[in-house]
């Protein structure tokens, strides 16, 4: 299922919900209406008789809304469900794998954050794309060896930073921002 059609099915839910809440506020907003207009206003007493009534009124008035909000979230959810909604699938790591077992693409998580990794056909990671235990962004591309040939990594100054390596993994050309906020360019 493509993430068009999730998308579409999420704002059609969210519509219904939407709806369901407004109706539930115009009627909520009626009734308070109402309520308030038959309160008379000339005897004190009485006013706060019915100020009690009221309170205890709209306590089980706000219950019965909750029963009903949770009734009407409940049918829509059971709708949805039978023709859009699959069941979540949590796991601290999900293989997505060819015909012959291998992991071609990773989606895991650390202690700093998700990760993503993109593997060839032999199982080998080239792409990487994750959180560097600094709390950056980190997306890396590398060659047969498992050396890095590229990255892009959000530096710690609110700058980003582009290494290229030959595949003797030394740095070759580096792109950042320089101390007085224009380009560098380090080779």
């Amino acid at each position: 299922m493509s993430i068009e059609i999730r998308i579409a099915r999420l704002e059609s839910y969210n519509r219904a919900l939407i709806f369901g809440v407004a109706i539930l506020t115009v009627a909520v907003a009626a009734l308070a209406t109402v309520l308030i207009a038959r309160v008379p206003f000339d005897y004190e007493a009485r006013m706060r008789a019915q100020a009690t009534a009221n309170e205890e009124y709209f306590r089980s008035l706000r219950t019965d809304l909750e029963v009903a909000e949770l009734a009407l979230e409940k049918q829509i959810d059971k709708q949805l469900d039978s023709r859009i909604f699959r069941p979540v699938v949590k796991a601290l790591e999900f293989h997505v794998v060819d015909k012959r077992g291998k992991s071609l693409i990773v989606l895991g998580g650390t202690a700093t954050g998700g990760t993503l990794g993109i593997h060839n056909g032999g199982g080998q990671l080239r792409v990487a794309l994750g959180v560097t235990t600094d709390d950056h962004g980190l997306v890396g591309t590398l060659n047969s060896k498992g050396d890095t040939l590229v990255e892009l990594i959000a530096d710690g100054t609110g700058g980003g930073l582009i290494n290229t390596y030959d595949p003797n993994g030394t740095r070759v050309v580096s792109l950042s921002r320089s101390d007085n906020q224009g380009g560098m360019i380090q080779t």
